[in-house]
Formats: structure tokens, sequence, C-alpha cells
């Protein structure tokens, strides 16, 4: 049971380990958003948030308003 096998593999056919680091340096491209935001901007993405909740919600009842009267005119 505990006999060594050879394996029909040559070394050459596995293919090679990547190195562990990277040798390229990444520089950052970005500015990091500033820290204290105005109070406009706040404004604006409140405004963005609630009327893509309003469209997802309506979107989600016209498709449930869709399926109920599929269904009731299959089974009516």
């Amino acid at each position: 049971m505990s006999e060594l096998y050879e394996s029909s593999l040559q070394g050459s056919s596995f293919i090679p380990l990547a190195p562990p680091r990277s040798t390229i340096v990444v520089e950052r491209a970005w500015e990091p958003a500033p820290t204290k935001l105005t109070i406009q901007r706040s404004a604006i993405a409140c405004a963005f948030l609630v009327m893509y909740l309003a469209a997802y919600l309506g979107v989600g009842y016209a498709g449930i308003t869709l399926i109920e009267r599929a269904w009731l005119s299959i089974f009516k």
C-alpha cells in the first residue's frame, strides 16, 4: 500500500509557478474623495437614490401586476 509509483508525466509538462511577488510597481491613478462633502452634492446623491428606488419599486410593481393579469387570464 505504501509503495511509490512513478508518474508518466514529465516535469516540463507542468505550468511553471508564478513568482511569489510582482516586480511591477503600480501607482495609484485616482484621487480619494474629499473628506467633507458639500450639502449640494449630498442633496444630489439623495435625490438620485430616491429616484432610483422609485423606479425600482415601480418596475417591480408593474411586473407583479403583469404576472397577476396573465395568471387571471389563464385560469379564469
